[in-house]
C-alpha cells in the first residue's frame, strides 16, 4: 500500500558492524546497545555531546548524551515523526524541527539544562538547515502560501526572521568562515550555487541539474557533492572561486553522502558497489577508493565527530518479512522466511496473489510472485538493479513497476504470469508513485522532470508512447487515484499559510483543493469508500498529533475517525472494514467496523507492521512486519588516513 508521509520515517534492523577477523578493515565500536532504534544522531561540533531520535512511548523522543551515549536525557517527546537535528558551533545547543504540537515547528535545546526556545509558529513546515559559524543566526527552509518553498534566515538576538533572495534555492548551508553560502534545491532537478553571506550575488556552480549532497571542505575553498550525470550518483568537487569540477568515484552502482574529513585531505562516503551499502574513503585530491566496512548491514547517517579521525554513522538492514491474518480468526502466519527481508507488497484485484519487492542489498532488488494459498513464490523480475513498487492492473493481466536498470528510476511493466519487461518512460530524473487508471489504460505517476521543488503529475499509455504531463506547479509530494470513480487525488505542498493539502485534479490540471483545515500527512488509492466518493486520509489534529478524516471526494466535508495516533489506511473491498495503524514509532494494525464503529486491535507483537492488503474475501488481510533496529557506530580512521 502506497502511504505518503512527510519526513524521515525509516525503521531498520540491526546487525554488528564490527570488521571482519583477520581482515585489514579498521574496528567499528558500536555505541548504540542491541536492541534498541537510534535515528538521525548528530554530534556536537567539539565531539563531546550526541543527540538523536528514538521511539517512545507516544511517537518519537529527541536524546541528548554524552558522547559515549551515557547521561541520556529526553529533551523531546511526543513527536509524530523525526527531522535533522543542527548544533550551534559552541556546541551549547542545537535547533530541530519540533512536531510534538506542529507539524514542523523550529525548536532550540539546550544541550544540557535550561529554557527551551521556540523561534517558529506557522501552520506550514519550518526546518532548520545550518547554524551561522558566528552562532548568532540559522538558516531554515520554510512552505509558504501559493506553492512557495523558500529559504529564510532567524536571527537569534533580535528574534525576526527574513527570507533570503527567491533568485537562490531553498537548502543554503554556510562556509566554514561564515562568508558565503552554499545552496542545493530539492529532487532531481538540483544544481548547486554560492552566495554571500546574506544570499547576495549568486553563482551558479553546477549545470547538470542532478546535484545534492553539497558539503563544503574544511577552508571553505572546494564543495564535494553528489552528481548523477552519468546516470548513477557519483562523488564530485568544485572549487568555489572557479574551475571544473573533477570527479572523485566511478563506480556503475550509486556513491552518495560525502563527507570532508577535519583536516581536508579525504572524503568519506557511502556506496552500494559490490550489492552491499557500505563506508568508504577517497582522497580528496583524487586516487583510488579504500573499503571502510564490508558487512551484510547498511550504513548510513555519515559524520565525523568533532576535529579527530573519528566517523560516526547508523548501521543496520531495512525490510519486512510477509504476514497473513484474518479478522474473523486472528490467526497469523509467516509466508517468507527470516532469511528474507521484503518490502512494496501488493495483492492482484483477484486475492489470490500477491506481489512484492525482494531486497538483496546494495541497490539490488527482485520482484517475487506468491500464491496467497500456499506461500509458493516465483520470481518475476531480476538482474543487477533496484525494482520496486510493484502495481497489478485492474484486469490483473499487467504489473508495472519502478527500476533504475536504464540509469534513472523509471517506469516498466511486464504480463503478471512473467516475460521480459517493457520500459514506458525514459526522464533523466528519478520517477515515483506509478497508479493505473479506473480502466488500466494509462498509468498516472509523479515526475520532479523540469518540475521545482517537488515534482508534477503525469500519464503515460500502459501500451507505451510519450507521457504527458497534467499538472505544473511543481509542488506535488503525493498521488492517489481511485480505482472505484474517475477520481484523481493529490498531496501538494503550499496551500493556505504553506500547509501540505489534499486536491483533487481537474480535467484541465488545475487543482481543486478538498482539505486545508491541517496539514495532510497521508492517504492511500485504495483509501476510498466502494462507491468512491468518500476517501479516508491522515491530517493534523488541533493540539498536535496525527488523526484520521473521512471526508468526501467531491466537497472535502468530513468527519474525524479513530483517535489521536491512529492513521487509516485501506478499506476493505467490500467497505465493511477500514484498516488503520496504531502508534507513531512502532505500528500495528487495527480495523475499524464501518456499520458499527467499533474498532479493533489486530496485532499485538512489538514490532512494526508497515503495510499491508485486503484480499478479496474481506476478511484476510496480507502485512508486512519489520523490526525496528538501527544504531549508532564509529570507526577510528586516524592511523588509515595517516598511512596513506
Amino acid at each position: 500500500m502506497t502511504r505518503i508521509r512527510i519526513g524521515i520515517l525509516g525503521t531498520l534492523l540491526a546487525l554488528s558492524a564490527c570488521g571482519k577477523k583477520g581482515s585489514n578493515l579498521p574496528v567499528v565500536t558500536l555505541l548504540s546497545p542491541e536492541g534498541v532504534n537510534h535515528l538521525g544522531s548528530k554530534f556536537s561540533p567539539d565531539g563531546s555531546r550526541v543527540a538523536f531520535w528514538s521511539p517512545g512511548d507516544d511517537g518519537w523522543d529527541l536524546i541528548v548524551a554524552r558522547a559515549d551515549l551515557s547521561g541520556q536525557r529526553t529533551a523531546s517527546s511526543h513527536n509524530t515523526r523525526i527531522w535533522p537535528i543542527v548544533w550551534s558551533p559552541d556546541s551549547k545547543q542545537f535547533a530541530f524541527a519540533s512536531s510534538a504540537s506542529n507539524v514542523a515547528d523550529i525548536l532550540v535545546i539546550p544541550a544540557d539544562s535550561g529554557t527551551v526556545r521556540q523561534l517558529t509558529n506557522a501552520p506550514g513546515f519550518e526546518v532548520p538547515t545550518a547554524w551561522s559559524p558566528r552562532g548568532d543566526r540559522l538558516t531554515y527552509t520554510a512552505t509558504g502560501e501559493g506553492s512557495v518553498f523558500r529559504g529564510f534566515f532567524f536571527d537569534l538576538a533580535t528574534g525576526q526572521s527574513s527570507p533570503l533572495p527567491a533568485t537562490v534555492p531553498a537548502l543554503a548551508r554556510w562556509s566554514p568562515d561564515g562568508a558565503r553560502l552554499g545552496f542545493e534545491g530539492l529532487g532531481q532537478s538540483s544544481t548547486l550555487w554560492v552566495a554571500d553571506s546574506v544570499g547576495g550575488s549568486p553563482k551558479q556552480l553546477t549545470t547538470e541539474n542532478q546535484e545534492s549532497d553539497l558539503n563544503w571542505s574544511p577552508d571553505g575553498t572546494e564543495i564535494a557533492y553528489v552528481s548523477r550525470r552519468t546516470g548513477t550518483g557519483d562523488i564530485w568537487v568544485v572549487p568555489v572561486n572557479g574551475g571544473a569540477p573533477r570527479q572523485l568515484t566511478r563506480d556503475i552502482r550509486d556513491d552518495f553522502s560525502p563527507r570532508w574529513s577535519p583536516d581536508g585531505k579525504w572524503i568519506a562516503f557511502i556506496s552500494q558497489r559490490g550489492r552491499q551499502t557500505d563506508v568508504w574513503l577517497v582522497p580528496a585530491a583524487g586516487g583510488i577508493e579504500i573499503r571502510v566496512t564490508d558487512d551484510a548491514a547498511e550504513e548510513g547517517n555519515l559524520q565525523w565527530v568533532g576535529k579527530s579521525g573519528l566517523l560516526s554513522f547508523h548501521t543496520g538492514t531495512t525490510g519486512d518479512a510477509l504476514w497473513v491474518t484474518t479478522i474473523s480468526e486472528g490467526h497469523e502466519r509467516r509466508l517468507t522466511p527470516d532469511s528474507m527481508r521484503v518490502a512494496n507488497l501488493d495483492v492482484s484485484p483477484s486475492g489470490a496473489e500477491a506481489v512484492y519487492e525482494v531486497l538483496h542489498g546494495g541497490g539490488v532488488s527482485d520482484l517475487q510472485v506468491m500464491q496467497v494459498a500456499d506461500g509458493k513464490p516465483r520470481t518475476l523480475v531480476t538482474g543487477t538493479s533496484i525494482n520496486t513498487l510493484p502495481n497489478w492492473s485492474p484486469d490483473g493481466k499487467s504489473i508495472v513497476f519502478l527500476s533504475n536498470r536504464s540509469g534513472s528510476m523509471n517506469l516498466w511493466i511486464l504480463p503478471a504470469a512473467g516475460g521480459p519487461p517493457r520500459q514506458l518512460t525514459d526522464f533523466p530524473t528519478s520517477q515515483a508513485n506509478p497508479e493505473w487508471s479506473r480502466d488500466g489504460s494509462m498509468i498516472y505517476f509523479t515526475s520532479p522532470k523540469d518540475a521545482a521543488p517537488f515534482s508534477d503529475l503525469w500519464k503515460v499509455s500502459a501500451a507505451g508512447g510519450a507521457p504527458t504531463r497534467i499538472t505544473k506547479t511543481g509542488m506535488i509530494n503525493g498521488l492517489a487515484v481511485s480505482l472505484v470513480s474517475d477520481g484523481i487525488f493529490v498531496q501538494s505542498v503550499g496551500g493556505k499559510a504553506g500547509q501540505t493539502v489534499l486536491c483533487r485534479v481537474l480535467p484541465d490540471g488545475k487543482l481543486q483543493v478538498l482539505w486545508d483545515r491541517s496539514n495532510v500527512t497521508g492517504f492511500s488509492w485504495y483509501g476510498f469508500t466502494p462507491k468512491g466518493d468518500s476517501m479516508a486520509i491522515d491530517a493534523e489534529l488541533p493540539g498536535g498529533g496525527i488523526g484520521s478524516y473521512l471526508i468526501s471526494t467531491t466537497t472535502g466535508q468530513g468527519r474525524q475517525l479513530l483517535g489521536k495516533s491512529d492513521q487509516v489506511g485501506d478499506f476493505s473491498r467490500d467497505g465493511r472494514w477500514l484498516g488503520y495503524w496504531s502508534g507513531t514509532a512502532t505500528l500495528a494494525l487495527g480495523v475499524l467496523d464501518m456499520k458499527t464503529g467499533a474498532s479493533r486491535r489486530l496485532t499485538r507483537s512489538p514490532e512494526s507492521e508497515r503495510s499491508y492488503w485486503w484480499s478479496s474475501d474481506n476478511n484476510t488481510i496480507l502485512f508486512t512486519r519489520q523490526s525496528q533496529r538501527r544504531r549508532i557506530a564509529t570507526v577510528d580512521l586516524s592511523e588509515l588516513m595517516k598511512g596513506r
